[in-house]
């Protein structure tokens, strides 16, 4: 579990390759305190995900246990476009009505 919160932090660091390089630690201290709030919020959004695609399995026979389900791990990455330009259109209305529909094939 650190091996992959620490592939996620230098993901999310890619331009500083994951370290700090700050001195001063009350701007090391900020640093963390934003990837932790990334690190956490990917791992939210992945749960949220998770749990909707093991509904959707459960609702369409495929059968797992639990114990299957405790391999998961919110933490995988490689869906989520860290790289880019985001616009957040803070005027529009808000559209949560529910979750994105689940690609179902590859």
């Amino acid at each position: 579990m650190v091996i992959l919160v620490s592939c996620l932090a230098r993901d999310l660091f890619f331009c500083q390759q994951g370290l700090f390089r700050e001195r001063d630690y009350g701007a090391q201290l900020n640093w963390a305190t934003c990837l932790s709030l990334l690190i956490n919020a990917i791992a939210v959004w992945n749960s949220r995900y998770e749990m909707a695609a093991l509904e959707y399995l459960k609702d369409t026979g495929h059968e797992f246990s639990d114990e299957d389900v405790s391999y998961l791990l919110p933490l995988l990455s490689e869906h989520i476009n860290i790289h880019g330009t985001y616009h957040f259109d803070l005027g529009a209305p808000d559209r949560r009505e529910g979750l994105r529909p689940l690609r179902t094939s590859r």
